[in-house]
């Protein structure tokens, strides 16, 4: 996941619904990691990264590309819920929210 995320850690919403778009499609540019079972979706015109996908399939969307949608405020059903592989952090994170 550091590969696909560039950095040790960010916050993402992992997404387990099939698909995360539900139009404009046709506007991005999927990118295959060549050594990794993971792929990053682009917008053609922007040059953003919409989401990523891990080897498990899960989709990962940035908090930040949430917060810019959205006046610079994460909704509430984007909250942080948890940290997953904490045992293999880079640093400690001082907060309550559960480490997996």
């Amino acid at each position: 996941c550091m590969t696909l995320l560039h950095g040790h850690y960010r916050g993402y919403v992992r997404n387990f619904l099939a698909g995360v778009m539900t139009k404009g499609q046709d506007d991005t540019i999927e990118f295959q990691l060549p050594t990794k079972r993971m792929t990053r979706v682009f917008c053609k015109h922007r040059g953003d990264i919409l989401y990523n996908t891990n080897a498990m399939g899960w989709k990962l969307v940035s908090q930040l590309l949430f917060r810019r949608c959205n006046s610079d405020e994460l909704l509430p059903a984007y909250l942080p819920n948890a940290h997953f592989v904490y045992d293999r952090r880079i640093i400690d994170i001082e907060d309550s929210i559960p480490k997996k």
